[in-house]
């Protein structure tokens, strides 16, 4: 296992991010060929939906798991997710493609698009790094990193991506993505998730401060003790 493997990734991530936004700035989609066999936007978007497969080869390479551990479900479930998440934004980002959408976009809205899509393909970070920390599910998973990863998804992705896709489905009439009900389940079951481990980290919080508290008490009576016998 290379516990530093998050790193690949973030470089990997923003190479991409570079990309996207010199692409999407330079207009060079809208000069894509719809009709065209070779460079078409659906290669584009093949293309930049292939940075799931990079990220399957970055988790699958780097432990040695049991194929029916509970390990190896773990590392099955964050992978799945995931992959998912990247295909949403690949999907988010065919907005962008007028020559397909037939949408000009407002500029406001055009570069809250890009800016959320690029997030995304940076987000995974997280998931890898969350991964190394636990060696792969070795070890226990911290709690705190869980929750960001969670509410990083909540609001980063899925409530933009769906309050986004409803807007264009409202005032622009176009055709809704069957990824709008992605994102409403993905809110869902983030939700559901969350719960128990706010209330578990916010006992955890109480826990450290009793803790703390009856330590300065303790500390204090010594102290008095002391004095006394002074």
């Amino acid at each position: 296992m290379l516990p530093s493997c998050y790193v690949v990734w973030i470089l990997y991530s923003l190479l991409v991010i570079t990309k996207i936004i010199l692409l999407f700035k330079l207009e060079i989609p809208q000069k894509l060929d719809v009709s065209s066999s070779r460079f078409s936007p659906q290669l584009l978007k093949l293309l930049l939906a292939a940075s799931a497969v990079v990220f399957l080869l970055l988790v699958e390479s780097h432990h040695e798991s049991e194929s029916q551990s509970a390990r190896q479900s773990y590392i099955n479930l964050l992978s799945a997710s995931t992959t998912f998440e990247i295909f949403d934004s690949v999907t988010f980002l065919g907005i962008l493609f007028t020559n397909e959408s037939r949408i000009v976009l407002p500029l406001g809205l055009s570069n809250g698009i890009l800016a959320l899509s690029c997030i995304n393909f940076i987000l995974p970070t997280i998931a890898l790094y969350k991964l190394s920390l636990s060696a792969f599910g070795l070890k226990p998973i911290s709690l705190g990193l869980s929750l960001l990863y969670k509410f990083a998804h909540l609001f980063l992705v899925n409530i933009p991506y769906l309050w986004i896709r409803v807007h264009l489905w409202t005032f622009f009439d176009r055709d809704i993505s069957l990824f709008l009900m992605k994102n409403i389940i993905a809110i869902g079951i983030l939700i559901r998730l969350s719960i128990p481990e706010l209330i578990h980290w916010w006992r955890l919080l109480r826990e450290k401060s009793e803790d703390e508290n009856k330590r300065k008490d303790r500390n204090l009576e010594l102290l008095c003790i002391e004095n006394v016998n002074d």
